[in-house]
């Protein structure tokens, strides 16, 4: 089995509080709610699967693919709970322009959940291997996807971006292809 590692070509934040502000500078990002009602952050990010087309041989298919990202603060109360999710987004979205109220659609029936503990911090790896596939295969369009967090009670989760240091903590996708039969 062979492995490649893509780094996330797009990725930001957006913020009900700040409706019409573009985070696309920010070293981090932000998913969930943090102080209270209209204050809810979500992030939006992209990675350019046609870098796979000049690496997946012919007959290989992909056996497996991840989101890895690294929580870098967590303002959970202790003995709370709160999820990470992750929505495939259903329209284009130029970094320069996006905003809270510039977003694009996401599909809310399908979502990836990770639990996250208070006081978690470190390495979270979403599967998206179904998706991937999809995408690379041009069964459904990609359009990148939403992470988002809780939204109905303050637990703020910031994640690592694509300008934090050290680079070893930014998002990337790790996808392992192979033959069918390995």
């Amino acid at each position: 089995m062979n492995k490649v590692i893509i780094p996330l070509t797009k990725g930001l934040y957006i913020s009900q509080y700040y409706a019409w502000q573009n985070f696309r500078s920010s070293e981090v990002l932000f998913a969930g709610r943090f102080k209270g009602r209209g204050d809810i952050y979500r992030s939006l990010l992209y990675c350019d699967l046609s870098y796979l087309d000049g690496i997946i041989p012919p007959g290989d298919v992909i056996r497996s693919a991840c989101l890895q990202m690294h929580i870098i603060r967590n303002d959970l109360l202790p003995g709370k709970k709160a999820r990470l999710l992750i929505y495939p987004l259903l329209a284009p979205w130029d970094e320069n322009e996006v905003t809270w109220n510039k977003q694009p659609l996401f599909d809310k029936k399908r979502n990836l959940t990770i639990a996250v503990k208070a006081g978690r911090e470190g390495e979270v790896v979403f599967d998206l291997t179904l998706w991937v596939r999809e995408w690379y295969e041009q069964k459904s369009p990609y359009y990148g996807i939403m992470l988002g967090g809780e939204e109905d009670y303050d637990a703020l989760i910031a994640l690592a971006g694509l300008r934090f240091l050290p680079v070893s903590k930014r998002p990337a996708l790790i996808i392992n292809y192979g033959n069918l039969n390995y």
